[in-house]
Formats: structure tokens, sequence, C-alpha cells
């Protein structure tokens, strides 16, 4: 976007082709609040526009081919082409200098499908330098000098006058389709194109040119700018880009329907920050549907009330989900809509994770519609203020769990209306499983022990042969964080005297390293084992002669997940007791 105070011009990717005679598009347009900045994904501003060069730029997600110059280093998008004498230089912006009147200095990129439109944001010109812009299929240039099997458009001075011509450019040398005096350099966008054999046209913003020329006759071509010979001096150029060319040539002509609602927002009373996780809308008779789901990860337990807030009134729906042991990390989202109507309302078919929740939201432009949930599935309310088979509601939430398979989220509608669905799906929570086993070994001689697990499983898994009596005395504990943290430990609990303990730690990531608590020994160092320089999923400490309290402690080299179990292994006690008294009286005793 490049605007004044007054106007602005907006360039808009568009998803598909507009149809030819007479086909149309809608593109939505938010209107945010003046201290609200460009993202510079999905919209964004000229590189001069805000005080950092570049910030908010994002003509690379518009154009077909874009570059601004930003930074110091010339992007890998283009191919130098300069004579001894021609330099060019980037510093938020692209400097083109010659140091005799036989220099030159060009930058040209690949090869663009065609028919393209090149166009350069020409910044200052140095005297009477030949600045130029051109289309090629080469990095080669002819006597003219200008990079051949193309066209150019150029300020050239002739004769103490300077001309802004449209030139074609082959092998053999020049040729000067179209001229006309140019008093004054224009600053601004400067445009070339070659729609076909015969067709091109060129302007630098005042002075409009326009020729026939049959040759060369070239398919697809790449954008240069730069400075041909002519006299010496410098350039600046802020940008150069290739956009798509119009059917025809003829821009396709806007209008501004009704302003609609923004994007409604979503808070709540214990401080939570919501996320949109899907949207989507549909346009019937000039009204536009929405259908959105936003969540949030709770960062408390407690009472919440939920508000979700719009920028004026609507009609609708609203649904609220609580879910346990669910993951918000990259949901799956789909979205279906018709702006004509039907009975069968879905999204497009997706297949979330394995066991997961799935969540869709559909909006009618009825508030008497009634909903039939798709098989498996559950309607948020039923009854009163409900939605389903037999009362009515704009809007209607449905759910399942348990969903690993693909799925289109349908509802069916009592009667045809416009609508828009969107769905999401969650998936579980990964588990991690601390395990400690141990068994008294019957006889002595070689063993081997496996360890068998019902599915594909990562971790650690330690062994100890420890010699104590039979039968011997257990304690254990255990300690987790969901969260994550760097100091796993288990709740403090304390063994017999003498006791071995040993603790189990498992994490999310086999990029953890561990230190071992004070006293205790990882059950194995260096390659292959758990220290603070070697990783692992997970790690076994030991120690002992342990007699007070422990909480078998690790420290991580970085938060993570975690999950601890630790047993004490004691050795059995035997009594010896000698008791004694002195008579008192004689006589029988028992």
């Amino acid at each position: 976007m490049r605007h004044d105070p007054h106007s602005a011009s907006a360039w808009v990717k568009l998803t598909s082709a507009i149809a030819a005679s007479g086909g149309t598009q809608t593109v939505y347009m938010a209107f945010l609040g003046t201290s609200v900045d460009f993202d510079g994904n999905f919209w964004g501003e000229a590189p001069t526009i805000p005080g950092v060069y570049g910030q908010n730029d994002n003509g690379a997600n518009v154009f077909t081919f874009y570059d601004n110059f930003a930074g110091t280093s010339l992007s890998v998008k283009w191919t130098v082409v300069k004579s001894s004498g021609g330099s060019v230089t980037v510093n938020n912006g692209a400097t083109f200098t010659t140091g005799s009147a036989i220099d030159y200095a060009f930058v040209d990129s690949a090869p663009q499908t065609y028919p393209q439109v090149a166009e350069s944001y020409m910044v200052s010109r140095t005297g009477f330098t030949a600045l130029a812009l051109g289309i090629t299929t080469s990095n080669s240039v002819n006597g003219g000098i200008y990079p051949y099997n193309g066209y150019v458009v150029v300020l050239f001075k002739f004769s103490g006058v300077d001309y802004l011509a449209l030139g074609s450019e082959t092998s053999a040398g020049s040729s000067t389709v179209s001229f006309q005096a140019e008093p004054n350099f224009n600053a601004g966008i400067w445009q070339i194109s070659w729609s076909s054999t015969s067709v091109q046209s060129a302007t630098d913003g005042s002075v409009s040119l326009s020729g026939t020329s049959g040759s060369p006759a070239i398919a697809n071509y790449g954008i240069y700018v730069g400075q041909s010979n002519n006299n010496p001096g410098s350039d600046v150029v802020d940008w150069g880009r290739m956009r798509a060319y119009p059917p025809s040539n003829v821009m396709p002509s806007t209008s501004f329907g009704s302003v609609g609602s923004g994007v409604p927002s979503v808070t709540d009373t214990r401080g939570d920050t919501f996320t949109l996780g899907v949207s989507t809308s549909v346009t019937a008779a000039s009204t536009t549907y929405y259908s959105y789901i936003w969540y949030a990860t709770a960062g408390s337990s407690g009472a919440d009330t939920i508000t979700a807030s719009f920028s004026f009134s609507v009609t609708g729906s609203v649904s609220i989900y609580e879910i346990n042991g669910a993951t918000t990390t990259s949901p799956s989202t789909s979205t279906g809509s018709s702006s004509a109507g039907s009975t069968a309302v879905s999204v497009t078919s997706f297949t979330p994770a394995a066991n997961s929740f799935v969540i869709g939201n559909a909006e009618t432009s009825s508030s008497a519609s009634t909903f039939t949930v798709g098989s498996g599935y559950t309607s948020v309310l039923t009854g009163a203020g409900g939605c389903d088979p037999t009362n009515a509601a704009r809007g209607c939430s449905e759910y399942q769990t348990g969903v690993g398979s693909a799925t289109t989220v349908p509802f069916t509608l009592g009667a045809s209306a416009s609508w828009v669905e969107s769905a999401i799906s969650f998936t579980p929570s990964a588990v991690y499983y601390s395990y400690i086993w141990y068994a008294t070994a019957v006889s002595s001689g070689a063993d081997t022990i496996t360890a068998s697990f019902s599915g594909t499983v990562t971790g650690s898994v330690s062994i100890y042969e420890i010699s104590v009596n039979a039968n011997p005395s257990i304690a254990s504990s255990t300690g987790s964080s969901s969260a994550g943290s760097t100091t796993p430990s288990v709740a403090s609990f304390t063994p017999v005297p003498t006791s071995i303990v040993i603790g189990n730690l498992e994490t999310n990531t086999p990029s953890s390293t561990f230190t071992a608590g004070s006293g205790y020994v990882s059950v194995i160092t260096g390659a292959g084992g758990c220290d603070p320089t070697n990783a692992a999923q997970g790690c076994s400490e030991y120690e002992t002669g342990v007699s007070t309290s422990t909480t078998a402690p690790f420290t991580l080299g970085t938060s993570t997940p975690w999950v601890e179990s630790a047993i004490a292994i004691g050795p059995n006690t035997y009594y010896s007791y000698i008791w004694y008294a002195t008579a008192g009286s004689s006589g029988a005793d028992a």
C-alpha cells in the first residue's frame, strides 16, 4: 500500500482469476484503529513509509516478483550486469553509478511467466545519466548498451535534450520504437510491459509511450533496472517488481459495498489470551455471515466469565466448551460455505490427528434453521434455547471426541438457507510415563531383561542389579510437570535407614540434558548416557545409604515437561532382645 493524507492505493493478490466478460470477485477489507500497524504479511505498505525501511513491506507476498533492496547486500533474486567502471551498491535502496560515458550498470531478475507488467520506483537521477527500466530474457548486453532480447524505457540526453524512449533490444543492437521529449526527471513508479508480439507500452508516470514492434518476439521475461551508457553519474531506485498483466490490459473496475463488522474479540475474567483458530465468511443478498472459533489455554483454575465483543449489533450463536487433556499446539482446521443455500452443511474434508476433539460451528441466514448433527457428533445444546431438529436457532455447534479419520463435520438443515461453517480439531495432550519395576532373582547366572510395550515408544530404560536380602522394605514417590520446568523431583519421602534410592525421569524431548541431585549418581554418563553434556529423552539416578527424607531431584538444561518416579529399597531388619528383672518374691511365676 502507498498512501498520502487524502488517498491510498492498495494492490491485492487474488486467490483466483476474475472471469472474463463481466466476472466479479469480492474482496474484504479490514479497517483497523489508527494505532494498529500493518502486519507486513497480509497487509503492508511501501518500504519508505515507516521509520524503519521496509518494516511493514509485504510486496513479496503480493507480487509475482518483488525486491525493495533492503539492507546493504544485493538479494540473490538479482544478477549484476555491468562494465568495469559501473557499480551497484545497496543501502535500503539501490544506487547505480557509472564512472564514464561508456560505462553501464544493471541488475536483472530471472524470467517470469508472461505476460507481466514490470515496474520500479525511481528515486533520483544525477545529471544526464541514462536511467532505464526494461524486460529481458538475457544477462548479456548489446552495443546499445542494454540487456537484449527485450524492451526498455530509458531517459537519456541527445543533442542537449532529455528524451523518454521506448526501445527494442536484440543482440544486433537497439531500435527506438517510440520517444518523446521529457524535460524533467519524474520520480515515482516507472512501468513497461510486453503482452504479445507487436504490443508494448511504457511510462515514467508523466509521459506514456506505446509501440508495435514485432522484434524481438519474446516469451517469459525478467525485469531489469539500472543505468546505460550516456553520461556518468548515479541513480537511485527503491524497488523493482513484476505483477500480473490484466486481461486485454484492462484493469478491473472496483466499487465499495457495505461496511461490515470487524473481527470480534474474546476475553475472560482470568486474563487468558485467546487465539482466533479459524474463521470464514459468506455473503448472500448483500449480507455477510461469519463463523469464528477462538480458543485459549487456561492459566489458572476457578470461576470464569468469557465475553465475546462485537463492533456493532449482531445476530447469531455463541458456544463455549471446556476441554481437558487436549493441546492447543497446531490445531487442524477447515471451512465451508454456501451463498446460494442448501440443507447440507459441511466443511472441506480434513483429517485430524488420532483421538482428536473436533468442534464445528455453523451459522445460517435464518433464525428459523433447525439442525441435525452429523453422525457421531453431539449438539452443544439441545432443547429450548439449543439447536436440534425441533428447536430453531440462527447457528449451532457440534462436537465429537476420539476422531482420527477424515471428517467434514456435517449438519443437516431442516430447510435450505445460506450458511457458513468453520471447524477445528485439538489433539490429545501427549502422555509421558515413568515406570520402575523390581524382582527378586530366584537363581544366579546370565540374564536378559526385556521391557515390552504395546506400541512404539521413545524413552530410556535403565537396569540395576542390587544385592539385598529377600523381601526388602520398599518406599516410593512420584512427581510431574505438564507445564515444564528445569527442576524435576518427586514428593519428599523417607526411606528406611541405609536404603538405596533410584529415581527415573522422562521428558518430552531427546534433547534434554541432566544433572543428578546432590549425592546421586547418573546410571550412565558420557556418550549414550545422560549428564549435563550428553542429551537423552530420560535419565535414571541412584544413591546408596539414604536414611533421611529425599526428593530424588534432577536439574534439566532447559525447561520441558517431565515425569519422575522414585523407589527406595531398604534392607530387612532383624532383632535380638534380652530382657532381665530382679525377683521381688519367691514361688512359681508365669
